[in-house]
C-alpha cells in the first residue's frame, strides 16, 4: 500500500497579512505587492466542538493540528457593486508533507480529543498543551512539533519534583499527576 497523504480545503472572509508568504505574494514597498514568488510552508491549528443530546455543544472538543502545509489558490470571483453585496471569501487547497514519529507511520495532523483527556484525569496535560499552542502571559503562541506534545504530555503528566525529575512510587514508577474538571 502506498502512504496516504493529507489535503484539506480552507475556506476564510479574510486572512493575516502574514499569510500573503504562504501565497506566494511579497511586498516590495508599502502598497506593493507581487505575486507567483516562492510560497512558505506553514502550520495551523483549529477546533471543532463535541456534542451530544445531553450536554449540547459543551460535550468537549478537538483540536486539530496540520503540520508543513503548501496553499493553492482557489478559483475566486469578484463582483462589481451593485444592490445586494455578498462577502468574499477565499479559498486554498492545501497539500502537506508528512513528518516522521517514533514507532508510528509519518503524519502530517494529529487531533487531540478533550472529552478523552479529561476522563483520562489528564487535564492538566491538555491545558499544558493548549499553553504552547495559544500562548499566555509567559509565552508567545507557537506550533509544537509532535515530538515535543509527546514531551508536554510527559512533563505534564507525571508529577516531577522542583528540578524537573520525576517522583516515584515505593517500586520505581512515575507517579501520574491526575487532575480532573
Amino acid at each position: 500500500m502506498s502512504s496516504e497523504e493529507f489535503n484539506a480545503t480552507i475556506e476564510a472572509y479574510t486572512y493575516p497579512e502574514e499569510f500573503k508568504q504562504c501565497l506566494g505574494q511579497h511586498s516590495i514597498i508599502p502598497g506593493i505587492t507581487i505575486g507567483q514568488q516562492k510560497k512558505s510552508r506553514f502550520g495551523l491549528c483549529f477546533r471543532t466542538l463535541i456534542g451530544n443530546d445531553i450536554h449540547g455543544n459543551n460535550l468537549g472538543y478537538k483540536i486539530h493540528i496540520i503540520y508543513d502545509c503548501l496553499a493553492f489558490d482557489s478559483e475566486r470571483e469578484f463582483n462589481t457593486i451593485n444592490d445586494s453585496p455578498e462577502a468574499i471569501t477565499f479559498s486554498w487547497e492545501i497539500s502537506t508533507n508528512p513528518a516522521s514519529v517514533d514507532g508510528f507511520k509519518p503524519t502530517a495532523f494529529l487531533v487531540l480529543d478533550s472529552t478523552k483527556f479529561k476522563s483520562s484525569g489528564l487535564v492538566n496535560v491538555l491545558r499544558g498543551i493548549e499553553e504552547v499552542l495559544y500562548g499566555s502571559s509567559n509565552a508567545t503562541a507557537r506550533l509544537p512539533l509532535i515530538s515535543e506534545i509527546r514531551e508536554l504530555f510527559q512533563f505534564y503528566a507525571y508529577l516531577g519534583d522542583s528540578d524537573s525529575e520525576l517522583i516515584l512510587d515505593n517500586i520505581g514508577n512515575p507517579i501520574q499527576s491526575t487532575v480532573y474538571d
